[in-house]
């Protein structure tokens, strides 16, 4: 019984470290990322703010846009960086986001 509440609340933890605030930290595009706990995603950039919905499983992200299409992404986190995977025209693209911490 114990080892079964040891996995179930690791991956319980696990699956709440996607969601928060993330910065970019690439220098040529700010952009936040708010994952929250409903599925939802903002997504904010310099110039606009995008709302999308996701579902996450195992190291996996599917974003769901307004359209209809979506899009699947592999992310992993080391410590407080966020990294999320994508191809595009046959090239890894990686993306790189640190955890924002809210002051109230």
């Amino acid at each position: 019984m114990k080892p079964l509440i040891f996995i179930i609340t690791l991956t319980f933890f696990l699956n709440d470290n996607l969601i928060g605030i993330w910065k970019s930290i690439e220098e040529n595009e700010i952009k936040y990322l708010n994952f929250k706990d409903d599925g939802n995603l903002i997504e904010i950039g310099q110039v606009d703010i995008t709302k999308y919905n996701f579902s996450q499983k195992n190291n996996f992200i599917k974003i769901k846009k307004d359209n209809g299409s979506s899009k699947e992404q592999t992310f992993y986190i080391k410590k407080d960086t966020l990294v999320i995977q994508s191809v595009e025209q046959g090239v890894v693209i990686k993306r790189k986001f640190i955890k924002q911490k809210l002051a109230l």
